[in-house]
């Protein structure tokens, strides 16, 4: 396990193999901000391959800062599995590829019910707050709006916003202009 990190500044591009991750803070990194950073194309992945990997990924662990970062054009932007919880993922520039994946993996402060055996239930960290980023997709812009509906049902994400940020994505080495 660590503590307190520091992960700034960083260009992050192309990932193009299964399980590729651009920022990954695995088991009991806790205390850890992530900042200033540009995760592009991480994972990349061809359609008919197998889409495992995101541009930045939570996993086991609690109380990590994730703030003023662009996460864009990948096959999966973010993961929280086996959250912990009190995270703070604020001011982010999310901004999903036409192929990019939505799914129900993505829950920043779950934290499982008594007796189903993981250990989340001894380290819960209490909510997480994720708010104030900007969202946008290159692909189906009403699937967008249902996760960002069934997100804000549960408390996150009340003052984000969906709007095109109206990035070069062809050109990811201007991109830090923007942070």
């Amino acid at each position: 396990a660590s503590h307190h990190n520091v992960i700034r500044n960083n260009l992050i591009y192309c990932g193009r193999r299964d399980y590729s991750y651009g920022i990954y803070l695995d088991d009991e990194e806790i205390d850890t901000s992530v900042e200033d950073n540009i995760v592009l194309e991480c994972p990349k992945l061809a359609a008919a391959e197998p889409q495992k990997g995101a541009a930045f990924l939570l996993h086991d662990n609690p109380r990590n800062t994730v703030r003023n970062n662009i996460f864009a054009d990948s096959s999966r932007l973010f993961r929280f599995p086996n959250s912990y919880g009190g995270h703070t993922i604020v001011r982010n520039l999310f901004v999903f590829g036409k192929r990019s994946l939505f799914d129900e993996t993505r829950d920043p402060a779950a934290v499982p019910g008594p007796g189903d055996g993981r250990r989340q239930v001894d380290w819960d960290a209490g909510a997480s707050i994720m708010d104030y980023n900007l969202y946008w997709t290159m692909g189906d812009r009403a699937e967008l709006d249902t996760v960002l509906e069934r997100w804000r049902k549960r408390g996150w994400d009340r003052n984000s916003v969906v709007a095109d940020p109206q990035l070069r994505l062809d050109d990811p080495l201007h991109l830090d202009a923007l942070v």
